[in-house]
């Protein structure tokens, strides 16, 4: 009867250590790893995968941005898009890329996802007010009044930015609105002391009104920075480098409001002599086309 019993629990205890070995998997230094938590870490080594994926499409895409390869930089954009797609800075240079290849329609797919997900990007709304007032012959997404309203939403959201004030200002002088731009423009050279398209439009406004002398100075002004920033460091488009390092666009990835029209005057001005007659009526000619 005794070896009966003893069988039973021997039988018992096997069935018991059957069970436990088919709950549980051991690892390392006898410590058990239940079935769930080696599926979580299954999990956690995919995510770190594709964080590791994301961030290597990324910095490629980065890479091509830099050396100007613009098409190839929105392939890897996109690529790291699909992992992350609200991340904002993919958001923002994936529009930039389209917008440097003269590809305006996808360009304000991006832009308009920057600002969907992250609402206080004041960047993307002034990329997408880029976007709208830009006259180029390719761009059917040409509206003022549309580009109005985003460079107003960006100065909601930074108003230490001048750089959408400044094109406001634009907009107001194409329109024929001259003192509300006068003071626009005022705000921006009392904020940015290097700002040269201010300073050439603030010399337009008063060589309007006869000052002569003002016109003049503004002028000066305007073409004196740009003669000490030389060409890398230029203020072509408020708040930017031709790298692109600062909060907006480069020069060569947008079709800025008059910046290109009014950078090819001020390049052909010297500090010592300049003529606000020719350089303004010039302009007066260029305001006219809008």
């Amino acid at each position: 009867m005794n070896k009966i019993l003893i069988i039973i629990f021997a039988l018992l205890g096997i069935a018991f250590l059957a069970v436990t070995v088919m709950k549980y998997e051991w690892q390392g230094e006898g410590k058990p790893v239940r079935t769930a938590d080696i599926e979580s870490q299954k999990v956690t080594s995919d995510s770190n995968a594709k964080v590791l994926d994301f961030w290597n499409f990324y910095d490629k895409a980065t890479d091509f941005r830099t050396q100007a390869e613009y098409n190839r930089a929105i392939t890897f954009y996109k690529r790291a898009l699909e992992i992350d797609p609200t991340h904002k800075n993919s958001l923002y240079y994936l529009g930039n890329m389209y917008m440097a290849v003269g590809n305006f329609e996808e360009a304000e797919t991006p832009w308009k996802k920057l600002i969907k997900y992250h609402n206080q990007s004041a960047r993307g709304h002034l990329q997408l007010g880029n976007l709208y007032s830009c006259k180029s012959a390719d761009n059917v997404l040409y509206n003022l009044e549309s580009a109005k309203d985003q460079f107003e939403a960006a100065i909601r959201i930074n108003a230490e930015e001048t750089g959408p004030l400044l094109q406001l200002a634009k907009i107001q002088m194409i329109n024929g609105t001259l003192s509300d731009a006068e003071q626009m423009l005022d705000k921006v050279t009392s904020s940015n002391f290097r700002s040269i398209e201010a300073y050439f439009l603030v010399g337009y406004l008063k060589w309007i009104k006869g000052d002569i002398n003002g016109a003049k100075q503004q002028l000066k002004q305007a073409v004196l920075i740009h003669s000490e920033s030389g060409k890398e460091s230029s203020n072509i488009g408020e708040g930017e480098t031709k790298e692109g390092s600062a909060p907006m666009l480069a020069a060569s990835y947008r079709c800025s409001l008059l910046s290109e029209f009014i950078n090819k005057q001020i390049d052909k001005s010297k500090p010592e002599n300049n003529q606000p007659f020719l350089e303004y009526k010039m302009l007066e000619k260029e305001l006219s086309k809008y």
